[in-house]
């Protein structure tokens, strides 16, 4: 019962936005010009970063406490190809805090 009490509630919970929408300027730590871009995702995806400058390897990064790299001074997560991407907190704190928008 509270497996599936803990999934309607779950569903209940997830939003997205309603259209994509970018900011430009520069990065905190690296000092180059960056762009960071929202889209809306489909249900129960999640919150993912993806690297566009990486073409390499996986690209991809889940929002996830297990890909969190790094903590000290700023938060960092990272793939299983060690793509990373770092001093997201702000942007996290800020989708939670609209969450019920």
């Amino acid at each position: 019962m509270l497996v599936s009490g803990w999934k309607i509630l779950k569903t209940i919970m997830q939003s997205t936005i309603l259209s994509p929408i970018s900011c430009y300027g520069i990065g905190v730590h690296s000092g180059i010009n960056i762009q960071l871009t929202l889209k809306p995702a489909k249900e129960n995806t999640g919150i993912v970063f993806i690297r566009t400058d990486v073409t390499a390897t996986s690209n991809f990064i889940e929002a996830t406490y297990t890909n969190v790299a790094e903590t000290a001074l700023a938060t960092s997560i990272k793939n299983s190809s060690n793509v990373q991407v770092g001093t997201i907190e702000h942007l996290m704190a800020a989708i939670w805090g609209f969450k019920n928008f």
